[in-house]
């Protein structure tokens, strides 16, 4: 009988998105593409550079990230994304470009 838990997942430093520890080596390429594409239908003065991964991120995705440190590579990482996201120049809520 399968227990109820979920499986351990990583959480995306760009789209703040939860994937499998296979999955994301597969999902950061795409989202980088899909960030930049965003990005170059916008007019110049407002695009933004492809946001830079957390410290050692990328290394602990090639080494597969353990079940050990997981929260706090996935807090470090959902940090990244909002501190990405866009802010209304009124208000300052942040909300994302999709």
């Amino acid at each position: 009988m399968r227990s109820g838990r979920r499986p351990p997942a990583v959480v995306c430093y760009l789209c703040g998105q939860q994937y499998g520890t296979s999955s994301i080596k597969i999902h950061i390429p795409q989202c980088q593409q899909l960030f930049l594409k965003r990005e170059r239908l916008k007019l110049r003065r407002e695009q933004r550079p492809l946001p830079l991964p957390p410290p050692g991120y990328m290394e602990n995705i090639e080494q597969g990230v353990n079940s050990g440190n997981m929260n706090d590579f996935n807090d470090l990482a959902f940090n990244s994304y909002n501190s990405n996201l866009s802010a209304c120049p009124n208000c300052h809520r942040t909300f994302t470009d999709s």
